[in-house]
């Protein structure tokens, strides 16, 4: 019944939703996936969190290399919370990869990482890179 109203209308309604309403209505069916899809990349592509860690990176890549959502990805911020980086070596060539996957898109983006400190239960940031890639 919702899907037989103007997309105007769905689109507006659509506006309305919780950022974490957003994946379960993209998984009923297509055409909230065409409704919510600015919405959506406005909640969780634009501004990208990962781990730093090889799992994290993958994600990462996963995310800019994705041909609709890649190109919109504006910042990217690497959580240390799960301690410090291991297969370090992998790491580097994964994130060399995620470069060279932003450079295809041309635009700026800003890269952070995040220190956790348990003791005080924050994150604060410790590195902060604006980029432009060419």
């Amino acid at each position: 019944m919702l899907l037989r109203l103007p997309n105007e209308l769905l689109v507006r309604t659509a506006d309305f939703l919780p950022d974490g309403d957003l994946p379960a209505i993209r998984l009923t069916c297509k055409h909230p996936v065409l409704i919510t899809h600015k919405h959506f990349i406005a909640a969780f592509i634009t501004e990208t969190y990962f781990e730093a860690s090889l799992s994290g990176i993958q994600r990462l890549i996963h995310i800019v290399s994705h041909p609709t959502f890649g190109p919109y990805v504006k910042k990217c911020m690497a959580s240390t919370k799960e301690g410090p980086l291991v297969h370090q070596d992998k790491c580097e060539k994964l994130l060399a990869h995620v470069f060279t996957k932003l450079s295809l898109h041309g635009h700026c983006f800003d890269l952070s990482i995040l220190c956790y400190h348990p003791a005080l239960n924050i994150y604060t940031s410790y590195h902060k890179v604006n980029e432009i890639l060419h």
